[in-house]
């Protein structure tokens, strides 16, 4: 990502720690700032990704970010985007637009465990209510397709995505913007996306892989969601 390098560089460092099957508590720090957060998750990988999302949001923008991360496995992800495991694209490419979109000239560093300091605030997260309130947001959107454009609508402003097919990637796209817990319809896709997420049915590889990361997504942000 190319922005400008003149404002100072800020260090951060990332960092999840498992509470149980399916649930993890984030650390992030910032500058010298701590951040915690738990999620709802599908795997440890998929929480140091979430942990890295935290930090990237907290960063101040328009500054360039060193981002420290502990999991190799996590940070191979980030790295290395011809090794990308299909489970885990969606969320890696959030974390790459929402650097961008806060223009954030993002690298990522590997750090030991024991040096990293967002490691105890991971656990300490941990010890936060486990049943911390959730968004009671209801959201209804409607997709309308001209052509190659896509623009969804019921999310404030109309979000336009040119030359987006509005099928599963579309809504591996939306779904990070939901609040987490929220209940979401969404309208107007085509009958091939609806009968996919209703019946999961994976006819082609690229189906499956698009049709995993939105489970994944939907799982760890605790989504209810439908398509109609």
């Amino acid at each position: 990502m190319l922005f400008s390098t003149d404002a100072a560089l800020v260090l951060a460092y990332s960092d999840a720690s498992m509470i149980g099957e399916g649930t993890a508590g984030l650390g992030a720090v910032v500058g010298d700032k701590a951040f915690t957060r738990i999620v709802r998750t599908a795997s440890q990988q998929h929480a140091e990704l979430e942990a890295a999302l935290l930090a990237v949001r907290k960063a101040p923008i328009g500054q360039p970010l060193r981002l420290h991360v502990d999991c190799l496995n996590a940070l191979q992800q980030l790295t290395q985007p011809d090794l990308l495991l299909p489970t885990f694209q969606v969320m890696v490419r959030h974390v790459v637009t929402v650097a961008h979109q806060r223009q954030i000239s993002l690298t990522l560093q590997h750090i030991r465990g024991d040096d990293n300091p967002a490691h105890p605030v991971a656990r300490r997260a941990r010890l936060m209510p486990p049943n911390q309130p959730v968004s009671e947001v209801r959201l209804s959107l409607r997709v309308r397709q001209h052509g190659p454009q896509v623009t969804v609508l019921g999310l404030g402003d109309p979000l336009v995505f040119p030359d987006h097919p509005a099928g599963l990637q579309l809504v591996a796209e939306l779904l990070p913007r939901f609040p987490v817990g929220a209940r979401v319809e969404i309208e107007g896709l085509g009958f091939y996306t609806r009968y996919l997420w209703q019946h999961r049915v994976v006819p082609t590889r690229e189906d499956r892989h698009l049709l995993l990361a939105v489970q994944d997504l939907v799982l760890a942000r605790r989504i209810h969601l439908t398509l109609k």
